[in-house]
């Protein structure tokens, strides 16, 4: 790799970044909820989802699949499902 010309270098999360850092699976009132990725039925978003048995804890979509996966980072971290330094 070639030296950097940026002063300010911020390190950049990709969506694999992002995906790594959500549980797999959450533990909640309803049962344990699986993590789910995947567009929606006729294609135009992707949803990112924590679903037990017939029900959906907490879901996020967007068109760009790095966005809504940010958006369940923020709302894993915010209900206590991940700990921060």
């Amino acid at each position: 790799y070639g030296q950097s010309v940026c002063e300010d270098d911020i390190k950049a999360f990709t969506l694999q970044d992002v995906i790594e850092l959500l549980p797999k699976r959450l533990v909640s009132d309803f049962g344990d909820a699986d993590l789910i990725i995947q567009p929606n039925r006729d294609a135009t978003v992707y949803v990112i989802s924590y679903e037990p048995k017939n029900d959906i804890i907490a879901w996020f979509y967007d068109k760009n699949i790095l966005d809504a996966a940010y958006q369940m980072l923020i709302w894993v971290i915010e209900n206590g499902y991940l700990k921060t330094k």
